[in-house]
């Protein structure tokens, strides 16, 4: 066993014990496989009521030990007699045993993934259990549960909740594990159920996690605290007994069906041709076994049918021997989804009559928010996301700040220095336009200013490479033309022709050098403050390529014509700079400015009200610059932040600079633009995309709304792929599937955020013929409407079809609507429904005693929020 080239830290191990030990409270240190320097292995333990003493002694042990570890609940007082405060060799029976656990004060949520026996986690294993922890978390948190301490092992995740249970608590801690695992449980990932003892011992953070030899793909890591709230809450034994109530006791009852496939039914129907027939991708079979040893074939489904946002492999298929056939995603809001309701959603065929509907109603969602999926932070390189993670953790921020603004960044480097080159004649440059919106307070200028520094730090490094040239140059130019004016001089006073005449020589000499001179350009890479023409300008200078990534909104002004003296929009740039389209720019202070293929890279952060006021800048939506942003709206994490959260690792700081900053270097070496291929794999997975997006821009899809910006999504996919590529190999020509697939998620999570960004900017017309609907409805109560009784009725109020399409959107998209499908499922680019249920705050008189008063709240903050909007657009 060797030591590699990572060490324990003591704050971390100091940091970890606070939050995992009271003052005083007797702990067990026990190290395990220490290698004597010998040939021989042994385990070590001793016992501290000193957090001081235990962090040096497990700084001493964790260079040649498997793992350090502490046990996970107190001990009795008296065990520290037996080696106090310091580690001895362990003996049989000199370890803690569960009867000698006073209490249980921590429940431990240990996640691994699957691998062999003895090997530390690959990057992919690793990323793997902290993505399903971050799950669990939301989803427990989402129950009741409260916040809980968060914790990488080295080699997977641990979340630690707060419990307060005796020794023996009646096999309540095992049956919350195995619900947890029956319920999160795939192919990849696993709930380590064998933890549930009162004296287990669990990872002490800030040690090395050290299984075999560290390789480049499984090497040795730092066990740390990822997150941990300001005050850790106890969960209490109800929201317990909660989870170990949803442990499977035999297989699923109830959802288990025959169904008849094609004139094959039974236990020789195909389920595999099935999915393949229906190209739902999917891992399996493997198999699996329910709690009655019965043996089930399962499929795990990449994406959920349901709800295409649950991408973390929650959804599954089964099939026994017998043909009886299962479906699920484990996500809450699926839960009642099955077999019969898969068939009926891909087949558009009901296994059985349909039976009338008793779902219940979904808040009516505040008109300030939107249902929106968190940012995939796992598309990007390892890297990366965790650099993205750790930023929003220590901003406590959305990951979708960072990540948004991140993207910018990258683009800014291979912007003008690579081209992506799908087919035909299909080219992309790689710049982007982003924008997140996000309220006053959310730390935006400070996830900026972060993410820009190493890009500030190389453009310093650039600027004092070249200075001494540039003075040189400026120098030598300053004399040539102090001598250009001494002959110029002379020669209006001079009254000898032929004197004249050789002082007019030598004046066009000089005039010639100066013509010829030549003075570097100071290099830049972000400009801030800038006019379209002063950036234009900038453009031309810099080769045709510039950013601006900034935490303010100026840019917006500045777009819209803020030092205009007509105040008019100088879109021209902007709109061209996007497209690298050549721009010819003639003024008269500057003179004619020619730019072939700019490319200007925008990340701005920004509030929602300047998000609002887009639509009324003049030209912004009409002439397509609002379409070519990338839109990012995540819900605010304002009161709910932590005081004290984890700040970033100084080391992943440091790969995070030295990898941007090598990117800048090396691709800004490049004298030619690069064309990076997509591979013919990465086209089948673009075209793919694209013919999920075709059908959503007809006139009646549900997305037509922004069709605009949907027609410009698949390049936008093309140019985050190729950028995600050259960010992990700089030096790359092709582009994989792997990445497209990356970049084909983040453009799954663009649709709805884009959605709600065009909602934020509808027109006061748009926003009043929703109201003029809602205010119908609640003067003629009913439970159910169709399009064509609102277009009778209120004929006299709005004019056209379209007008009322639009203003159903506005109330679908916010719950005060929702579609009754008859027949087959809607398919993208189907129609919209003819017919809409009508939320019960609208579809009576009065409101049903049943409704709770907290949701009665809600709709009516909802109602007065789109009152209070239009009269804020009026």
């Amino acid at each position: 066993m060797t030591s590699g080239d990572v060490a324990a830290d003591e704050a971390e191990i100091l940091r970890a014990l606070i939050l995992l030990a009271e003052p005083g409270q007797v702990v067990e240190l026990r190290a395990l496989e220490v290698d004597n320097g010998r040939g021989h292995q042994s385990v070590y333990s001793g016992y501290f009521d000193d957090h001081h003493a235990l962090a040096k002694a497990a700084l001493e042990l964790s260079p040649n030990a498997k793992g350090v570890y502490i046990t996970l609940n107190p001990v009795e007082p008296a065990l520290l007699a037996r080696s106090a405060n310091r580690i001895r060799q362990a003996t049989r029976g000199g370890t803690t045993g569960d009867a000698q656990i006073t209490s249980r004060k921590l429940l431990l949520i240990d996640l691994d993934a699957k691998r062999p026996s003895g090997i530390s986690a690959t990057r992919e294993e690793h990323q793997a259990s902290l993505r399903l922890a971050t799950r669990i978390k939301l989803e427990l948190t989402h129950d009741g549960w409260p916040s809980p301490i968060e914790g990488d092992s080295g080699n997977g995740a641990h979340l630690l909740y707060r419990i307060d249970l005796p020794g023996d608590d009646g096999g309540l801690v095992k049956r919350v594990l195995a619900g947890l695992a029956a319920r999160y449980d795939d192919d990849v990932v696993k709930v380590d159920t064998s933890v549930h003892n009162a004296a287990r011992i669990t990872k002490l953070f800030g040690t090395v996690a050290r299984k075999g030899d560290s390789t480049k793909d499984r090497p040795h890591r730092l066990s740390r605290v990822v997150a941990s709230p300001e005050a850790v809450a106890i969960v209490s034994r109800v929201l317990l007994e909660g989870v170990a109530e949803s442990e499977p006791k035999s297989k699923p009852s109830g959802t288990a069906i025959h169904y008849r496939d094609n004139g094959v039914s039974g236990k020789n129907f195909n389920m595999q041709a099935w999915l393949d027939r229906h190209d739902i991708e999917s891992d399996g079979p493997h198999e699996w076994k329910a709690k009655d040893g019965t043996a089930w074939e399962r499929w795990t489904l990449a994406v959920c049918p349901w709800n295409s946002d649950h991408d973390d492999r929650a959804a599954y298929v089964l099939m026994h021997e017998s043909g009886a056939r299962v479906a699920g995603c484990h996500h809450d809001s699926c839960q009642g989804k099955g077999w019969r309701e898969l068939v009926e959603l891909i087949e558009g065929t009901n296994v059985n009559p349909p039976q009338s509907s008793n779902e219940e109603w979904k808040p009516i969602i505040p008109f300030d928010e939107y249902a929106v999926p968190p940012f995939p932070v796992d598309a990007f390189p390892p890297w990366l996301a965790d650099y993205c993670r750790a930023l929003a953790t220590e901003t406590q921020t959305p990951p979708d700040l960072a990540a948004m603004l991140l993207l910018s960044v990258l683009a800014a480097a291979c912007a003008k220095k690579a081209q992506a080159h799908v087919f035909g004649g299909w080219y992309e440059p790689l710049n982007i336009y982003a924008l997140a919106s996000l309220a006053p307070g959310h730390r935006k200028s400070t996830v900026a200013a972060s993410l820009l520094a190493p890009v500030l730090s190389y453009e310093h490094e650039l600027l004092e490479n070249t200075e001494e040239a540039i003075v040189a140059a400026e120098f030598e130019l300053s004399l040539m033309t102090a001598k250009l004016k001494s002959l110029k001089s002379r020669i209006t006073k001079e009254e000898d022709d032929k004197t004249r005449t050789e002082l007019l020589k030598d004046a066009r000499s000089v005039n010639k050098e100066i013509a010829n001179h030549h003075v570097p350009i100071r290099p830049r890479i972000v400009a801030d403050d800038a006019t379209p023409e002063k950036l234009a300008s900038m453009l031309a200078e810099q080769g045709g390529r510039m950013a601006i990534i900034s935490g303010e909104s100026d840019v917006f002004e500045l777009i819209g014509g803020r030092y205009d003296r007509k105040g008019a929009p100088n879109l021209g740039l902007y709109l061209k700079a996007h497209a690298g389209d050549l721009l010819r720019m003639d003024r008269k202070s500057s003179g004619s400015t020619i730019i072939d293929k700019p490319a200007l890279t925008l990340g701005i952060a920004t509030q929602p009200d300047v998000l609002r006021g887009l639509a009324d800048q003049p030209g912004f939506v009409g002439r397509g610059l609002c379409a070519r942003f990338l839109y990012c709206v995540p819900p605010s994490s304002l009161g709910r932040r932590l005081l004290m959260p984890q700040t970033v690792h100084d080391r992943d700081r440091q790969v995070f600079h030295t990898r941007i900053k090598d990117l800048f270097r090396i691709l800004g070496e490049e004298e030619e633009e690069r064309t990076v291929e997509f591979s013919k794999a990465a086209i089948v997975v673009i075209n793919d995309f694209r013919s999920w997006v075709e059908p959503q821009l007809a006139k009646d899809s549900l997305l037509s709304s922004v069709d605009g910006w949907l027609s410009k999504l698949p390049g936008a996919v093309v140019r985050i792929a190729t950028i995600l590529t050259l960010s992990e190999n700089s030096s790359a020509t092709s582009v994989s599937a792997a990445d497209t697939k990356a970049a084909v998620r983040i453009g799954h999570y663009l649709v709805p955020h884009a959605k709600a960004a065009f909602a934020e900017m509808r027109t006061v017309q748009e926003l009043s013929d929703a109201v003029i609907i809602v205010e119908w409805l609640k003067a003629e109560p009913r439970t159910t409407v169709s399009a064509a009784e609102i277009r009778a009725a209120l004929r006299g109020k709005l004019k056209t079809a379209p007008r009322v399409k639009t203003a159903l959107v506005v109330l679908t998209d916010h719950h005060v609507l929702r579609e009754i499908v008859s027949g087959e499922p809607r398919r993208p680019g189907r129609p919209p429904a003819e017919r809409y249920e009508v939320h019960p705050s609208l579809s009576a008189t009065s409101p049903s005693p049943e409704t709770p008063e907290s949701q009665k709240q809600a709709d009516d903050h909802w109602l007065n929020g789109l009152f209070e909007k239009l009269r804020g657009s009026r």
